[in-house]
């Protein structure tokens, strides 16, 4: 992601409509999800705002490849700060009860590798929370300024999430009730630039 856009999602995350849309749907999976007692990981963490809430509930542990985010995550607070790509995580395994990719493998080229890593070092019995953009026809200016590889459909995240190994407990499309006004300006933004 372009340095500039990392310095906008740290302006906006405490007050934009979706970030704080995301931080409840996050905050609420946490309180209706029976995590095992550890330490909590998230892969991908950008500016820390998700970060800072799994801070709240125990020793969490942030990981992002750019030392721009990371330094924005230092900045407010938080100190367990790895940097690296989700590939190859240095961690052991069965070491974190709680792991978050949230937007996070649209990013990687190769996200199955990713999520078998995810599966790796999360305890038998832990959780692990992933949350992608769907659907490659809403693709738009955001996922090219953020160098998005891919957008997702259900079957797709369903078919990775098990050859990585995991158990699905929940796979659901998020923030319906805004699909319709994405999907018309996408289609506006679309043919306004064909013009």
């Amino acid at each position: 992601m372009e340095a500039n856009e990392i310095d906008k999602m740290h302006k906006l995350e405490d007050e934009h409509w979706w970030y704080q849309g995301k931080k409840y749907l996050i905050e609420t999976i946490l309180d209706h999800t029976d995590i095992p007692h550890g330490q909590f990981l998230d892969i991908g963490c950008g500016t820390g705002i998700f970060l800072r809430i799994l801070e709240k509930c125990g020793v969490a542990y942030g990981l992002d490849i750019s030392e721009l985010a990371l330094s924005y995550c230092q900045r407010d607070g938080c100190r367990l700060l790895v940097r690296a790509a989700g590939g190859g995580l240095p961690f052991k395994d069965n070491s974190f009860s709680l792991v978050t990719l949230l937007d996070m493998i649209e990013h990687v080229d190769n996200d199955a590798e990713v999520l078998r890593e995810a599966y790796r070092i999360c305890r038998p019995g832990g959780v692990v929370v992933v949350t992608v953009p769907a659907f490659s026809f809403l693709w738009g200016r955001h996922d090219d300024a953020h160098h998005h590889k891919r957008r997702y459909v259900r079957a797709q995240l369903r078919d990775i999430g098990i050859s990585a190994g995991f158990t699905l407990e929940k796979l659901t499309y998020t923030n319906f009730f805004i699909f319709v006004p994405v999907l018309l300006r996408r289609i506006i933004s679309r043919n306004a630039s064909s013009c």
